[in-house]
């Protein structure tokens, strides 16, 4: 069996946040209080805010492989699953006739 390409996924979307909110130099739209601090305008954010957004950037075309993989695979364990399920089933049904058949021999 292949390795849970659902591992890390969240690490990945709390780096993302992170660097989001670096990219907003951890202001607010709206500051909840007076003395927090408001996301700088555009053309007016901190050169470590424009490394995180790289980063962000970053993070989120990592994040997105790491989707379409988890998408492939869990497609792949679904079908298979349902191979095997319809395998078992049809056992049973061979099973529940041979023992009808024997039952009116």
């Amino acid at each position: 069996m292949s390795a849970d390409k659902s591992l890390g996924l969240t690490e990945l979307a709390e780096a993302i946040c992170f660097y989001v909110g670096a990219w907003h130099d951890f202001g607010y739209e709206e500051p909840p209080t007076p003395e927090c601090a408001t996301i700088p305008p555009l053309g007016e954010r901190s050169a470590n805010a424009i490394r995180s957004s790289n980063c962000a950037v970053d993070e989120i075309d990592k994040l997105t492989r790491q989707l379409d993989e988890l998408r492939s695979q869990l497609m792949s364990e679904m079908r298979t699953d349902e191979d095997k399920r319809n395998e078992r089933v049809d056992r049973m049904l061979a099973e529940a006739h041979k023992s009808r058949c024997e039952a009116t021999s």
